[in-house]
């Protein structure tokens, strides 16, 4: 339940939502300066209540979507969780590859030269190239 308290015409009376609902229907004279402070028409709202008021209703966002609308613009799409799907076939790649340096008319392997795919301009040259008799 909730209650409507009122501040200019009874201070302190506060309304339950059910007495509310049975004043509104049969008004006691005593409670028509609570009742209409508590429904908001006990006066004519001044220029900046009014804008307040369209502010708060129309500009600011609420806290929390309404429950209606979850069924609304809630989407669930059932999947079935498959271990094969989520392991990749492919092997992974490696991350050297190796260029073989030759020499003279027979083209015999003379060292090799390290490239990194992923950087293209990094190039680690192997030892033994410079190694070999002269």
């Amino acid at each position: 339940m909730t209650s409507i308290s009122t501040s200019t015409a009874n201070p302190g009376v506060k309304f339950e939502h059910d007495e509310l609902h049975r004043l509104i229907h049969s008004p006691h004279e005593e409670y028509s300066g609570a009742l209409l402070d508590s429904l908001g028409l006990l006066e004519l709202p001044n220029k900046e209540k009014i804008h307040e008021r369209l502010e708060e209703r129309f500009l600011t966002p609420p806290d929390r979507i309404p429950s209606h609308w979850l069924g609304t613009y809630q989407t669930h799409w059932e999947t079935k969780l498959s271990i094969p799907s989520l392991l990749p076939l492919a092997p992974a790649p490696p991350p050297t590859t190796l260029e073989l340096i030759r020499t003279g008319l027979d083209g015999k392997v003379t060292g090799y030269v390290e490239h990194d795919p992923a950087n293209g301009s990094l190039k680690l040259r192997s030892a033994t190239k410079y190694n070999h008799p002269a």
